[in-house]
């Protein structure tokens, strides 16, 4: 039997492309969304070696990105650490997924004392980034309703000593945010959240107030 090229051209399969995935029902194309793009851990947006999801489903075409990402932002946990960092990926997802947040872990390092070897020196630049991180997932991550606080600091193992007397004299503090007046009341002004955790060293006198801002359904641990 002969076959004719014309023929043969028209018989060869045809190059799989990602974007035939639009050909499945919407609510199909979402399951595989959930599917790829949920994460079993909470997420470290700057060690994405241990992405535990796939998404380079994204990068197919432009209606799957428009349609998935919303997906990624909403059904994971992020862990926030870094505070240049953070900002920075915040920047870079822009503010419709910023908005989108759902779950979020904040990790606060002691501050905003530096240790030296003159004493304790306070470090005003990283508290500032500090306050203002917080303050901009309050005025633009309008959709969270879980944020975990991890606040370090305030344990006898976070003091230095350098030359100290009988009384003390040349002990600084790595002191903790959970006393930090400022970083409190901004923690207050949050709305949405449904739970709120605090782990670590904070004053537990702002608990009042953080249940009278933030009302009853807020579980404040």
């Amino acid at each position: 039997m002969t076959i004719s090229s014309t023929s043969s051209r028209y018989d060869k399969p045809k190059p799989f492309s990602p974007c035939l995935l639009l050909l499945l029902p919407y609510e199909l194309r979402h399951q595989i969304y959930n599917a790829s793009l949920a994460a079993s851990n909470p997420i470290d947006p700057h060690n994405k070696r241990k992405a535990s999801f796939s998404p380079s489903l994204l990068a197919t075409c432009k209606q799957i990105h428009d349609e998935a990402t919303p997906i990624l932002y909403r059904e994971n946990e992020f862990i926030l650490h870094n505070i240049p960092r953070d900002a920075q990926w915040l920047d870079e997802i822009g503010a419709r997924n910023v908005s989108i947040l759902k779950r979020v872990q904040f990790f606060v390092d002691e501050g905003p004392i530096v240790m030296t070897e003159f004493g304790g020196v306070a470090n005003d630049g990283q508290e500032q980034r500090l306050r203002a991180l917080l303050r901009r997932l309050t005025r633009d991550a309008k959709g969270l309703r879980y944020l975990r606080v991890h606040l370090a600091g305030l344990g006898e193992k976070d003091y230095e000593c350098y030359e100290c007397d009988e009384e003390g004299y040349g002990m600084q503090p790595r002191w903790g945010w959970g006393e930090d007046r400022q970083f409190m009341l901004e923690l207050g002004r949050m709305s949405g959240l449904t739970e709120l955790v605090l782990e670590g060293g904070f004053e537990t006198t702002w608990m009042g107030y953080l249940r009278k801002q933030m009302g009853d359904a807020v579980k404040v641990l």
